[in-house]
């Protein structure tokens, strides 16, 4: 994205006040990009940040594997397999339901 916009790799370490050496570093994987830096990369690009970003547990998600496209479903640029949605889906509805019984046990605390 960042060669499609034009940008150097030198204009980019400029904008995030490193020194390209750091830049090219965290570019190609080595470092990890900090949630400020993408905040401000995608808003150079003029992108959503979901366009650019990808975390260590979507890249782990992304389909590696064969599936037939019946299976699979778009993601915003990645494909995964409708097993893979599934378990996010549940994963969040146990995370929603923990998030309301601390709530309560909270309010219970604060009486």
């Amino acid at each position: 994205m960042r060669k499609k916009q034009g940008f150097t790799q030198d204009m980019m370490a400029d904008l995030l006040h490193m020194d390209v050496s750091c830049y090219c570093r965290r570019e190609s994987g080595q470092i990890k990009i900090l949630p400020k830096q993408w905040l401000k990369i995608a808003e150079t690009l003029g992108v959503p940040i979901e366009e650019i970003y990808q975390s260590d547990d979507e890249l782990a998600s992304v389909l590696d594997r064969k599936y037939s496209m019946s299976n699979e479903r778009i993601v915003g640029q990645y494909s995964l397999p409708d097993e893979v949605l599934g378990m996010y889906h549940k994963h969040i509805e146990v995370l929603e339901m923990e998030l309301g019984r601390l709530k309560e046990l909270l309010k219970l605390a604060a009486q």
